[in-house]
C-alpha cells in the first residue's frame, strides 16, 4: 500500500492498482470508495468513481474501456503468460450426493462429474461448480468471505427468492448498495454462502441501502437442514 498526501483532507491510496479516495470535505466523513483504477501495463486510468456519500443520485461504481484500450490491453497481455477463461470453483460439502442435487435441482444446474469418490460438479449458470467432501472444512456461519455470486436478471430475481424459500432455503429482505442493483444471500445446505446479484434491479430505490450486510442480514441465521426435498418437478439434468 501507497499513499500520497494532497492536502489536509484528502489523501490517495493505491494497493493492487485501485486508487482508494480517503477524504473529508466540510467536516462530512467519506469512507474510502474506488476513485481510479490504474492499468499498469498501458499506463491509463481505466476507472473514475465519485463518492457517493455526498451526491444526490447514487450510482453504480464503474468504468468503460474503449475498443483502443481493449485492443491494446490484449496486446500487451499476448506477450506474457496468461490464463485463458475461469474454469471452476470448487466448495467443500458433507454430503456430495445431497450437495450435487441441491446444485442441480434446486440451483438448476447440470451434472458434468458424477462418480469421482467424494466429488462431483455441477455446471450452474455457465460455471462449474465442484464439490467434495474431503480436504476441506465448513465455512464460519458470519462469515461473508468467501462467497459466489450468480448474476440474475430483474424479473427473475423474486420468482428465484421464493424458489429457494419453497424448497426451505433460508432468505432475506434483498437490499442495495447503491439503490441501483439489488442484492441477497443464500447459503446450500453445507453453509457456503452464496449471493444472488441483478445489477438493475426494477425495485432497487425501494430497497434498504447499505454499503455493507451488516445490520442487514444475519448470515448466521441463514443456516438450515435440507433433507433432498423438491417442492416442485425440476428441469430434466
Amino acid at each position: 500500500m501507497t499513499s500520497v498526501a494532497n492536502n489536509a483532507n484528502e489523501r490517495i491510496a493505491s494497493s493492487c492498482g485501485i486508487i482508494l479516495k480517503l477524504i473529508c470535505i466540510d467536516g462530512c466523513p467519506i469512507q474510502a470508495e474506488p476513485l481510479l483504477i490504474w492499468d499498469s501495463m498501458l499506463g491509463t486510468v481505466c476507472c473514475i468513481t465519485e463518492n457517493s456519500a455526498c451526491r444526490e443520485e447514487r450510482m453504480m461504481p464503474s468504468f468503460t474501456w474503449s475498443s483502443e484500450q481493449i485492443e491494446a490491453f490484449e496486446r500487451a497481455l499476448a506477450t506474457r503468460p496468461h490464463f485463458s477463461r475461469f474454469n471452476h470453483v470448487s466448495v467443500f460439502v458433507r454430503d456430495v450426493a445431497l450437495a450435487t442435487r441441491f446444485y442441480a435441482d434446486v440451483l438448476g444446474g447440470r451434472i458434468v462429474n458424477q462418480g469421482t469418490p467424494n466429488f462431483a460438479e455441477v455446471v450452474v449458470a455457465g460455471v462449474i461448480i465442484g464439490l467434495s467432501e474431503v480436504r476441506g472444512a465448513a465455512q464460519a456461519a458470519d462469515a461473508e468471505f468467501p462467497h459466489m455470486a450468480f448474476q440474475i436478471e430483474s424479473d427473475q430475481f423474486l420468482p428465484m427468492k421464493q424458489w429457494l424459500e419453497d424448497h426451505g432455503v433460508k432468505t432475506h429482505a434483498p437490499w442495495t448498495r447503491h439503490q441501483v442493483e439489488g442484492l441477497m444471500y443464500f447459503k446450500d445446505p453445507f453453509g457456503n454462502l452464496i449471493e444472488m446479484y441483478c445489477p438493475q434491479f426494477a425495485g432497487a430505490k425501494g430497497l434498504r441501502t447499505s454499503g455493507t450486510p451488516i445490520g442487514v442480514v444475519d448470515l448466521a441465521s441463514l443456516d438450515y437442514e435440507w433433507d433432498g426435498s423438491l417442492a416442485d418437478p425440476v428441469v430434466a439434468r
